[in-house]
């Protein structure tokens, strides 16, 4: 059955099942996520998407923009009804899926969550739309936010536990200063990518603990693993603030709750907390293998995002819903999380300042009353192992709350980084071209990690991949970083004609961008790209027909810049690259994580130095439009810079002054630097004016003289200083995000094809007759 009409059915039931059941039987939205009939191979995790925090984002943008009408606080409540399940364990047994399914929610971890969702959040009827997203994509949300401890033996613990444990203790180390350091992803995780294989992973019931089990409900972040549910009931209670029983819904849903769990579970004075882990990678994390198999009712991640939750619920009542009643959650987690630590409209308010944030937050005072509001309601909703005497209650209480205090400030997690500069946003077009020659590993990984690190999303970048063989799509351009998983793996990998045919590559690419050129609404604001990933270096055959495209790109698409990302040297490449030395990144058929992260950063280092283009859409490819005026509407975050490049092709000749303007128009202030020579001007080396509900206006005019070909580009800088306005647009990342427009008025178009023209029936005849 096609997955969007499972979603459709299964939406209708969902509107009125969520609540009931809760315990007696996975919600019906819920049921394809466990059934390998209706969804092959979901209940694995290597067949759903790294669990990171831009795809998390992702998918909740999606959601958010499936239900424009809903508040911040009809949303986070709806999404939790909808998805979140905590608890869902395998019951194994050979049973007919048609009929029913081998998963129910028996976990410990089942009893918060449904006490939650029916007394501490409103219920609510509403319609939930789901937008574009396929039912595997909810389930891939669904895995995201619930919280299961799977310890079924899988028959790798020799190895995986070993690793994690092994890196934990150099993550450790790295913290306290010696000379081994984690880097800068601030979590741990093991030393390489592990082959594990679909069935060891497999949920499947055992009476044997494995000795590292698997918790899922946790996403990666930079500054610590967290469980991702809780921040997001954490958001919803803030959201839907009232005193249940008692008990503050903020607290319940979040720290207070997670304290009285623990406590419950283990029925002793001494409540034993925390409980570290690591990743089978951070490139593609996919598998948390926690370091012990016992008292895992209150881990390191359950702490981080039981913190996280509570300090974003306070926030949110003291001074986020006063400023920014309309916030997104979306934005929220952004903002808290985002490697950038930009914060939640103050620079402090971050992921890695929560152990100061929360002892400015919370008091044990008030955590103890908040853990003894809510154990006696969790324990009269739960089946807990053991039966507790209600007066002896505050003693669970105080063992769990002082066992907490006591762990809470042992968690090491990277401390805030200094920020001496800008946050810089990449906004590209990408297109990359693989070559099947590589094995699937590397290259998979490369490309993940580089997608995940230039900002793709709606409001930044996109890009499409082909295959280098015959530069077919395998994604549509798509600024969704679930499409390269879903597109990309390693049985399509394998399917792939192992070749790569430079010359239908270069007609596929030019035919893309003139296509762009074309479009007579597309003004740019963007870079584009494309990155050859190749193992087979051009010989000298090719490198005629090469050099012949390079000159056509040089003169007639202008704003494009080759990468070459591949074997050999930089010299091999000289007929394609315009600047084979910065152009070029070595690439080695390796699985070390550590190699392949520092090879994909050269490339996004890269990327982010190539400017944003300026388009005139009257230009057209082959720059033959008349003399027009045009504009382009932008936005910058806060402490934020984005870098413009104009071409001379725009603003060579025209009739009349020739005029640029930048206007801020949201009554906020920026920062606009003009430079004919420094690609990235900044006060320093450039005419910088701060301008707020104003124009900079400049006369280019007299500007290039009149030799086209000795007449610089145009490079701006704009500086996101300050707002007033709550920036609502579809495009604005945050609601503090400055809109401002860059217009080219009376310019026309200028070709810079006078020394090639006579070329152009040797390249035709190429084009026809070359193939590789």
């Amino acid at each position: 059955m096609d997955q969007r009409l499972i979603v459709v059915i299964l939406c209708i039931l969902g509107t009125t099942l969520f609540v009931k059941g809760q315990l007696n039987g996975v919600k019906p939205l819920l049921i394809p996520c466990y059934n390998v009939s209706a969804i092959p191979g979901i209940i694995i995790a290597d067949n759903r998407p790294p669990m990171n925090l831009n795809i998390f984002l992702e998918l909740l943008r999606r959601l958010e923009d499936a239900n424009p009408t809903l508040t911040a606080r009809e949303f986070s409540s709806l999404i939790l009804q909808r998805l979140w399940q905590n608890g869902i364990t395998s019951t194994g047994g050979n049973i007919d899926l048609n009929i029913s399914i081998p998963f129910t929610p028996y976990g410990l971890e089942a009893y918060k969550g449904t006490l939650i969702l029916q007394q501490y959040l409103p219920n609510s009827a509403q319609t939930f739309y789901y937008g574009d997203l396929q039912q595997a994509d909810l389930c891939a949300l669904h895995y995201m936010i619930s919280d299961t401890i799977n310890n079924t033996v899988r028959g790798d613990e020799s190895v995986t536990c070993v690793r994690s444990a092994q890196y934990q203790a150099r993550f450790r180390r790295g913290l306290e200063g010696s000379e081994e350091s984690v880097g800068d992803d601030g979590n741990a995780d093991t030393e390489s990518v592990l082959h594990l294989t679909p069935r060891r992973l497999a949920i499947n019931p055992t009476t044997v603990s494995s000795q590292c089990p698997v918790e899922l409900g946790v996403l990666y972040t930079n500054h610590g693993t967290v469980k991702i549910g809780d921040v997001l009931s954490g958001l919803a209670t803030a959201l839907n603030q009232e005193n249940v029983k008692g008990s503050d819904n903020r607290y319940a849903a979040t720290l207070a709750g997670n304290l009285a769990h623990a406590a419950l579970s283990q029925g002793i004075s001494s409540v034993q907390v925390g409980s570290s882990g690591g990743w089978n990678s951070t490139i593609n994390p996919k598998y948390f293998f926690l370091q012990r198999n016992s008292y895992l009712d209150f881990t390191d991640q359950d702490i981080r995002g039981s913190v996280d939750g509570i300090l974003l619920a306070l926030q949110l009542e003291r001074s986020i819903k006063k400023k920014y009643s309309d916030v997104k959650l979306s934005q929220i987690i952004d903002m808290y999380y985002s490697p950038e630590q930009r914060g939640v409209f103050d620079s402090t308010f971050r992921a890695c300042n929560r152990n100061i944030l929360y002892s400015e937050f919370v008091s044990g005072d008030t955590l103890s009353t908040e853990v003894a509001s809510i154990i006696k309601e969790l324990d009269n909703s739960g089946q807990y192992p053991y039966t507790t005497n209600p007066d002896k209650y505050q003693l669970l209480v105080d063992g769990a709350v002082n066992s907490f205090a006591k762990y809470f400030p042992s968690i090491n997690d990277l401390a805030c980084p200094q920020v001496d500069s800008p946050t810089e946003r990449v906004s590209t077009d990408l297109l990359i071209f693989l070559d099947p020659n590589w094995s699937f590993t590397p290259i998979q990984s490369i490309i993940s990690y580089i997608l995940d690190n230039i900002d793709v999303n709606k409001y930044g970048s996109r890009y499409t991949l082909f295959s280098g063989a015959d530069a077919t799509n395998l994604t549509n351009s798509t600024s969704h970083l679930l499409e390269f998983h879903k597109a990309y793996n390693l049985s399509i990998h394998e399917k792939l004609n192992k070749q790569f045919d430079y010359s239908k590559i270069y007609e596929v690419m030019e035919t893309i961008v003139r296509g762009k050129l074309n479009n007579n609404t597309y003004t740019g604001g963007e870079s584009t790209i494309v990155l050859l990933v190749t193992r087979t270096p051009p010989n000298e055959s090719h490198k005629n027909f090469l050099e012949q495209r390079k000159e056509i790109i040089k003169q007639l698409l202008p704003d494009v810049t080759v990468m070459v990302l591949g074997s050999g040297t930089p010299g091999e490449y000289s007929s394609i690259l315009l600047n084979p030395s910065k152009d070029f990144i070595p690439l080695s058929d390796t699985t070390n994580e550590n190699d392949l992260k520092s090879t994909a950063k050269n490339v996004i280092d890269r990327i982010k130095t190539i400017p944003r283009s300026i388009v005139n859409p009257n230009c057209a490819y082959g720059f033959t439009g008349s003399t027009s005026t045009f504009s382009t509407t932008q936005y910058v975050d806060l402490n934020s810079v984005n870098y413009y490049k104009i071409v001379p092709n725009y603003f060579f000749k025209g009739d009349g002054p020739r005029i640029l303007k930048i206007t801020e128009t949201s009554t906020g202030s920026i920062t606009v630097c003009i430079s004919r020579n420094q690609s990235r001007p900044d006060s320093l080396s450039a005419n910088c004016k701060t301008i707020q509900l104003n124009v900079q206006t400049s006369d280019i005019s007299d500007w290039c003289g009149s030799n086209f070909e000795e007449c610089a580009p145009i490079y701006l800088s704009v500086y996101g200083n300050t707002t007033q306005y709550r920036c609502k647009d579809y495009f604005c990342r945050y609601p503090d995000s400055v809109r401002y427009t860059i217009s080219l008025e009376n310019v026309g178009c200028t070709s810079g094809t006078y020394t090639i023209i006579g070329n152009f029936f040797l390249i035709a005849t190429l084009f026809l007759y070359l193939r590789f």
